[in-house]
């Protein structure tokens, strides 16, 4: 496919950074909304807790199965109708899942609104990088990543508000003026190469990726809630990866890992260490300190609040020093953050706890931004979108897998203090092969000595 070099002189176009950022927020405050009303939602429709799981699984299963096919569709149309579609679509749905009559038409619309988020994903790092120079690239994604998290710090709290005064349904519609937002800042933008359906290949592709998607997931949960036995169903995703590396994406996908392994390989750890911490964390606080529902969610909170603070800063030291020296300098404290949590005490206080995970804050703040920019500087201009998508591959896929096996480890271990131990002294060494990974890695040229090249359909 013919691709057309951005001129050099292009203004920055700041607001679609922001809007970025605005994506990535939303999706934080979705995220955190459904964990808060799942309690609500189990009693509005009279359903068990496990039936009710299924306003997160339901979503995730496409976030999961259609990035990387999204990513290559990206290649074809434009940016700005994309955006429009995906966040309108997005939205709309999330109206709908408030309307839901019953928890089977709550699920699809879950589902169905999972599939607009696949291509926001793919279409968030791909809008920031392409919205400014290559000098500015680290900064942007400081931005993009200062702005994201707040969402999951406001989440959780307007969500309760919301619950509370209206029921849950009311909590779903926070997105709607986040959504209004972001269509408001692409409107404003040049039109691009009009929408085109996928063709026949990328269906074929979606189907190998559900079908592996439904059965690690089904695997997993039935792993944790009854038996480690249905870990066996995992063998029902070896075919369907197998065939789908085989399509046209997989080819592309396996290129993509020999241009850009040590990003990719360290973003799976760290939010593999990330995952497990906020799993392990709230059950510390509660078996071992006592701590009410208030204090249980100040983790978290304050995770997304440190990582949002440090983002600004650390986008500037990308771009001055490097994407690959704060990536790592990123990973390696919220990996030192993470070892401290192995030494859990029953003697511990609140601050005990907030203080090695405001280290964890800081390091996820140094590092998210600054690995996007890393991966995106090491691949080839063709495989763009694929390097989009693959990044939320990577994090949607330790986002089902990592705390499952880490309450199945857990589980094995009688659920006890050492056993979380344990757990979590796994998880600080995941995220030291994360921080080795960057470290032996060679670098290709900073972002800020390579041209922006987009694909046609964005010029």
């Amino acid at each position: 496919m013919k691709r057309t070099p951005t001129p050099a002189a292009q203004p920055n176009q700041w607001p679609m950074v922001v809007a970025a950022g605005l994506i990535l927020f939303m999706i934080n405050i979705d995220v955190f909304t459904v964990a808060t009303v799942i309690p609500a939602i189990t009693a509005d429709f009279q359903v068990s807790p496990a039936a009710a799981q299924w306003a997160v699984l339901g979503f995730t299963l496409p976030a999961i199965a259609l990035v990387i096919p999204a990513g290559t569709w990206l290649t074809t149309v434009g940016r700005r109708p994309a955006l429009l579609l995906s966040v309108g679509g997005f939205a709309a749905l999330g109206a709908g899942v408030a309307l839901a009559p019953d928890i089977g038409w709550l699920i699809a619309a879950r589902f169905l609104q999972g599939g607009f988020a696949a291509i926001t994903f793919v279409l968030l790092p791909l809008i920031a990088a392409e919205s400014v120079a290559p000098a500015l690239r680290g900064r942007a994604m400081g931005l993009v990543f200062a702005i994201g998290p707040a969402g999951g710090v406001a989440g959780p709290v307007l969500a309760g508000l919301l619950a509370d005064q209206f029921g849950w349904r009311a909590a779903f519609l926070l997105n709607l003026p986040v959504a209004a937002a972001i269509l408001a800042i692409a409107a404003r933008r040049p039109r691009t190469a009009p929408l085109r359906a996928p063709d026949r290949s990328a269906l074929v592709q979606v189907a190998y990726l559900l079908v592996a998607a439904a059965a690690a997931l089904t695997s997993l949960t039935l792993a944790v809630e009854i038996d480690p036995v249905w870990l066996s169903l995992l063998i029902i995703t070896v075919p369907a990866v197998i065939a789908w590396l085989r399509t046209g994406s997989g080819r592309d996908v396996r290129l993509l890992f020999g241009a850009a392994r040590a990003p990719l390989l360290s973003l799976a750890a760290q939010s593999s260490v990330q995952l497990v911490l906020l799993l392990m964390i709230p059950f510390f606080l509660t078996r071992e300190l006592h701590a009410d529902q208030t204090q249980v969610g100040l983790p978290g909170m304050l995770l997304a609040a440190t990582m949002a603070a440090t983002s600004l800063a650390a986008g500037w030291l990308t771009d001055a020093w490097g994407a690959r020296p704060t990536a790592a300098l990123g990973m390696a404290v919220t990996t030192g953050g993470a070892a401290a949590f192995a030494f859990l005490d029953p003697a511990w206080t609140l601050g005990d706890v907030l203080w090695r995970i405001a280290i964890v804050g800081i390091g996820v703040g140094l590092y998210a931004g600054a690995q996007t920019a890393m991966t995106l500087a090491a691949t080839p201009p063709h495989l763009v979108s694929t390097a989009s998508g693959t990044l939320s591959l990577v994090r949607q896929s330790a986002l089902a897998v990592a705390p499952s096996l880490a309450t199945l480890a857990w589980g094995l271990a009688g659920y006890t203090l050492a056993g979380m131990r344990g757990v979590l002294a796994g998880a600080a060494a995941i995220g030291l092969l994360g921080f080795l990974a960057l470290a032996a890695s060679g670098g290709r040229a900073p972002a800020s000595q390579r041209p922006r090249v987009r694909d046609r359909a964005t010029s």
